[in-house]
This record gives structure tokens, C-alpha cells and sequence, in this order.
């Protein structure tokens, strides 16, 4: 079948979908639309996908929604390399790293991306983002402890729970060059200064390719 991703550039949650497409060596035809312009939204889009979401993929008749459902989805349809694990223990271990990314990493990672990358309005800027920092050195430390120690996220081999929360990395080393925030000493970049481990995984994940 054809497989065709539509995403917005630069967006985190579209780069999932592209490293999941790339780690699996898949063809496909890439559609990057302007969310500015809104052509995410355009009546062809919306005849089929009338949520207007991104990214979204479209494989033959069937169409998938939300990040983390098409990078299921894909290892299903095209289980080779599996990343979420060969054996029942190595799901478990897939996937709870995956929800304590969702419980512990995301939340403070998207208050300081929201603002300085997406335009959401923030009182007390400065606040707010030295605030979400203290949470993520905690994460970031543990992070690194884990990362001398082995190549990926749950082990010796990528897995799925790596492609979930890698781009939110350099999406955070830019947002923290934007000027409102450049003079705050955060402790938390560039990865390869502060967390060299997690910058040596960094520079790994980045060399699968899927960006654009």
C-alpha cells in the first residue's frame, strides 16, 4: 500500500511519526502543510480527516491519527524492527517508560515549549520556565544515569519509547535560545555541556533521519 504522512514542520509530534517511519526504512510520500496558512483545514483535507489534526497517516484506505497511535500502528503493519519489544517483558518495559514520559517529562517539557515555540500566552514567563526547569533536572539527571550506562531508553536496542520523547530535546535546546529566556542560567543545555550521555543519544536518535 502508499503509505502518506502529513504533518506540520518542526512540530515534535510529527517527528515521531517521521523517525518511526525512517527507523523502519518505509517509503512514503511526505505532505508538509502550513498550519498557519491553514492547510490543514482545506476541504480536501478535512474530506479525509474532518478532525483537521496533525500529523496524520494515510495508509491505502486507512487513515490514523494522534502520534503515538500511527507509531503503533506502523509497528503492527510493518513489524520489522519491532520497537515495542520482541517479548511480553520487553513491552512492559516499552511502555512504562513511555507513560512515565507522558507522567513526569512532558508536562514541564511543553510549559516552556508552548510559550517560546508555539506562541501560548504565559504570565510571568521567566517564572513558569524556571519553574518546569527544576522538574526536568530531576528527570534529565536520571535520564543521564540510565545513558551511561546503555544506548537507548530501555536498553541496548531503540525502541519506540526513544522515538516518543526525542524530539521534544531539540525542541527544548531551541526554545531556551529564544532571547526572552536566553539569560536564564537553567542548567539544563546544550545536552552535550550539561547531560553528555543524553547528548550522545541525541546525536544517535538524530542520525536515523525522519527530519525535515
Amino acid at each position: 500500500m502508499a503509505l502518506h504522512s502529513y504533518y506540520s514542520k518542526g512540530g515534535p509530534f510529527a517527528r515521531r511519526c517521521l523517525l518511526t517511519l525512517a527507523a523502519k526504512g518505509l517509503n512514503y510520500t511526505a505532505h508538509s502543510l502550513d498550519i498557519g496558512k491553514q492547510e490543514h483545514r482545506t476541504a480536501a483535507m478535512l474530506a479525509i480527516n474532518p478532525r483537521g489534526a496533525l500529523p496524520l497517516l494515510q495508509d491505502g484506505d486507512l487513515l490514523v491519527r494522534e502520534s503515538q497511535a500511527v507509531m503503533f500502528y506502523l509497528d503492527r503493519a510493518y513489524p520489522d524492527p519491532p520497537l515495542y519489544g520482541r517479548t511480553p517483558q520487553e513491552a512492559a518495559a516499552v511502555m512504562q517508560e513511555i507513560a512515565e514520559q507522558a507522567s513526569y517529562l512532558e508536562g514541564p517539557l511543553k510549559a516552556i515549549l508552548g510559550p517560546l515555540l508555539f506562541g501560548q500566552r504565559v504570565e510571568k514567563l521567566e517564572e513558569a520556565v524556571s519553574a518546569a526547569a527544576t522538574s526536568l533536572r530531576g528527570e534529565f539527571d536520571k535520564l543521564e544515569a540510565r545513558l551511561q550506562k546503555q544506548a537507548y531508553l530501555t536498553g541496548d536496542l531503540l525502541s519506540a519509547a526513544d522515538i516518543n520523547s526525542y524530539p521534544f530535546f531539540p525542541a527544548l535546546e531551541r526554545a531556551l535560545k529564544q532571547p526572552q529566556v536566553s539569560n536564564l542560567s537553567l542548567g539544563l543545555t546544550p545536552f552535550s555541556k550539561c547531560y553528555p550521555a543524553v547528548g550522545r543519544w541525541m546525536a544517535v536518535m538524530e542520525s536515523i533521519g525522519g527530519a525535515d
